[in-house]
């Protein structure tokens, strides 16, 4: 069984384990909201994953 933990993006609380998409109009909108998103999970001592293009 997965344990539940929560955390947010875009200024919603969400569960994890789950996926998520994003799409962004500009490289400043995307880093809007993924380095919030990526400081909360280090916070948390989560693992961090990058793929980059």
């Amino acid at each position: 069984m997965n344990k539940q933990t929560s955390f947010s993006i875009c200024g919603e609380s969400l569960l994890a384990p789950m996926h998520i998409c994003g799409f962004f109009d500009s490289r400043e909108q995307q880093y809007e909201v993924i380095i919030p998103y990526i400081m909360e999970g280090l916070e948390a001592n989560d693992k961090v994953i990058n793929i980059l293009e």
